[in-house]
């Protein structure tokens, strides 16, 4: 016996992977922003770090006479 829900004929069948193409699409789409989100706050959080970072106290830099 084969679930109600599973296509019959050709034309649900079509519809079902037009529906499947277009799931996975979304899931690829999401999966690609989390990517870039992580990214981002990586990118952020070491810019941040750079910038807080402590200077070096040395002699003999640009300027100094």
């Amino acid at each position: 016996m084969q679930p109600q829900w599973l296509p019959t004929n050709g034309a649900a069948a079509s519809q079902n992977s037009v529906l499947d193409r277009l799931l996975q699409d979304q899931a690829v789409t999401l999966a690609t922003n989390h990517v870039v989100w992580l990214l981002g706050f990586s990118f952020a959080t070491g810019a941040a770090l750079v910038w807080l970072a402590r200077r070096d106290d040395h002699e003999g830099g640009k300027g100094s006479k």
